[in-house]
């Protein structure tokens, strides 16, 4: 019997482990890249500028196609394999910024609850 975590939660988690928020490619996007077939991917829609994610360098726009050396095949993988991750880990992104591909890896901390100057 597999484990499977609620998208909801997953969704949540996702946010606070590494401050970013994920969504699956729009078709523009999937034209643009020009994907066919099973491929897939996901896309970082926003990044928390205290976060983790900022940190190692993910950008909103990011397009992610890896995850450990794991294909990514949508959004709720991505979300499901941040979820597994503790304090301390490391994570390597494979992600796609302005069609050029980059290797980025992050590690996962406590995010600053801070709340944000204004």
């Amino acid at each position: 019997m597999g484990f499977a975590i609620p998208v909801n939660i997953a969704r949540i988690v996702a946010t606070q482990i590494m401050g970013i928020t994920i969504d699956d490619p729009t078709p523009d996007v999937i034209r643009e890249l020009k994907m066919s077939g099973p491929q897939g991917c996901a896309v970082i829609v926003e990044v928390d500028p205290r976060s983790p994610g900022a940190r190692a360098g993910l950008e909103s726009g990011d397009i992610v196609t890896e995850i450990g050396n794991r294909p990514v095949r949508d959004a709720a993988f991505l979300r499901t394999r941040l979820s597994l991750l503790l304090v301390g880990d490391v994570a390597e992104f494979a992600v796609l910024r302005d069609g050029k591909p980059l290797k980025i890896q992050a590690t996962v901390a406590e995010r600053d609850q801070r709340p944000r100057a204004r």
